[in-house]
């Protein structure tokens, strides 16, 4: 275990202090580097998952504090000295092709490198894990039993709209006593990593954190947030009438978007976590066989963590192993259909990783997100065809694939808000509170239609809260900076790799599993179009990948 400095300094010394005399020796020197980065890498990620299981654990908090605080700094100051004798190597420019990105990479790090910013970026990591103590610490009380956050919202999938309004009234009034928290928080961290940027000469923080995407730019974002506010807005308002009307009310409620739409349906799909782990792992099994083997020496090596409990982070992730073929999965997990296709969302990922060991350096496994969440998108809609197989019932596959439909295609904007949300944090790094949630309010007017929201006037004043606060949920904005369009990148190519699928179920697969185990070598739309799959943001194109889906919608009976 890397306990101190003096624990990392040596593993870079002979590397800091031997000179690169030979194409061989850059190509070994950049082996070894490669190799140290990753057992930092891995050390780091396990001490992130504890700290994630148990908020409440002090040890785990403080084992992944004193890696941010101490081993984190050494690790990007000589990392840094490192690139620089790696770059004026004169050998460098011999590198193949299959280097660029990397090569890339490196350069960047070096243009942005200032050590007056590593003591700032140590405490963006230990403001950010704050977000997780805060979220793993809500729950509510209700009929005599304390409920995570996820076992309570578990309640908003009810037929009873007495219970739904009840338990979401607890829900909200739980989360708003942390609202000034939480806001507060989000000021520091806009303020540390404003500092950061401005002292590597970006004007914002937006600018410095566009700068790492290397294959397109803010107008192709702002863009495709246009195609969407216009291809997106009358097919959610059409979602949002029906729901209305077959639900029998004269308003939706934020209390009414995740209820079933069909009658009498059992929403529980699984008696167990294991029993959820079988079913998918019978599906994989009939894609590749290599695809269960990955799942199940997962399980085997207890590295799925997917029960909810007290003082666990409440959201979902798979972290990739480096030095291993296997992933750590996290989940809440309540066994219905919504977990379902987040159990098949992660374990693409966890695929994506074991895809990938064969290949000889761990820098050609990090692929960017948007190729990542692609591997996992994909996997959410091939399983959605299979839902027979794992023993759901014709209502139950109704139920599931429309609340899967409307989840889909609702998070588009949602996507967008946050997207837009955080330029505008960012592009005004001195604004107050107040005219944070006027911008949040402004967006919820833009995009009235997605994932959480619909017809605010009807709304009582007290629910303003739930509109005004609900970005705080999402993790990302606090953790993970501007990740969060590629998500929507991501569906964009996944809905064509589904297409793929419903043509040739063997071929599409075959290409999923090739792609998977490809090297990143590529731009990501290079990367894509090996996939047979288009990078594309324009309104035409969503329009025509949205036909799919609604093709499939109109195919339900929700009379069941």
């Amino acid at each position: 275990m890397i306990t101190a400095r003096s624990d990392v300094y040596p593993r870079f010394e002979v590397l800091l202090n031997t000179e690169i005399d030979s194409y061989e020796w850059l190509v070994e020197r950049i082996k070894q580097l490669d190799e140290v980065d990753a057992s930092l890498s891995y050390e780091y990620a396990w001490r992130y998952i504890r700290q994630t299981t148990n908020t409440a654990d002090q040890e785990a908090k403080q084992a992944y504090l004193d890696f941010t605080q101490t081993i984190y700094p050494e690790w990007i100051t000589i990392s840094d000295r490192l690139g620089r004798k790696l770059i004026a190597s004169p050998f460098c420019d011999q590198l193949p092709a299959a280097y660029h990105n990397y090569i890339r990479s490196v350069k960047h790090a070096i243009d942005l490198f200032r050590e007056e910013n590593v003591p700032l970026m140590s405490k963006e990591k230990a403001l950010a894990a704050q977000f997780s103590e805060i979220i793993g610490a809500l729950s509510i009380d209700y009929n005599g039993e304390t409920l995570t956050m996820k076992q309570a919202e578990d309640y908003l999938k009810s037929s009873d709209r007495t219970v739904r309004k009840e338990v979401f009234e607890l829900i909200e009034a739980r989360r708003y006593q942390d609202h000034e928290r939480l806001d507060a928080l989000m000021t520091d961290l806009i303020a540390v990593r404003t500092q950061i940027a401005q002292q590597c000469w970006f004007a914002t923080y937006t600018d410095y954190s566009f700068s790492f995407r290397y294959d397109y730019t803010r107008d192709h974002v702002n863009q495709f947030h246009q195609a969407i506010e216009t291809v997106m807005s009358p097919i959610i308002e059409w979602f949002f009438a029906q729901r209305t009307s077959v639900l029998c009310i004269e308003e939706l409620q934020p209390y009414d978007f995740d209820c079933p739409l069909v009658a009498d349906v059992e929403s529980q799909l699984f008696a167990s976590t294991d029993e959820m782990i079988d079913k998918l792992c019978l599906l994989l099994r009939k894609m590749d066989p290599a695809f269960e083997d990955c799942i199940r020496t997962m399980q085997s090596k207890e590295y799925l963590d997917l029960e909810t409990r007290h003082n666990k982070a409440p959201w979902w992730y798979n972290y990739p192993l480096v030095k291993t073929p296997y992933s750590f999965i996290f989940m809440n997990a309540m066994r219905d259909h919504w977990w379902w296709f987040t159990w098949a969302h992660e374990a693409g990922h966890a695929i994506h990783h074991y895809c990938t060991h064969h290949l000889w350096r761990e820098m050609f496994r990090n692929c960017p997100s948007e190729i990542c969440e692609i591997a996992s998108m994909a996997m959410e809609l091939f399983v959605s065809d299979d839902l027979a197989r794992i023993g759901c019932s014709p209502t139950q596959i109704t139920d599931a694939l429309q609340a899967k439909t409307f989840f889909d295609l609702g998070f588009l904007p949602y996507m967008s808000k946050i997207d837009i949300f955080q330029q505008r944090l960012y592009d005004n790094p001195t604004h107050s509170v107040t005219e944070r949630h006027e911008q949040w309010r402004k967006l919820n007017e833009r995009y009235p239609a997605s994932m959480r929201t619909h017809s605010t006037a009807s709304w009582s004043w007290w629910y303003q809260h739930y509109l005004d606060t609900f970005r705080q949920r999402q993790m990302h904005i606090f953790q993970h900076p501007f990740y969060y369009i590629e998500y929507g990148i991501a569906y964009l190519a996944s809905v064509q790799l589904y297409q793929q699928f419903l043509d040739d179920r063997l071929w599409a697969i075959k290409n999923y599993k090739n792609i998977l185990s490809a090297w990143y070598t590529h731009s990501i739309p290079e990367t894509m179009a090996l996939w047979s799959v288009q990078f594309v943001l324009d309104a035409e194109t969503l329009e025509s990948l949205m036909k799919t889906m609604l093709d499939r919608y109109d195919m339900l009976d929700m009379k069941k």
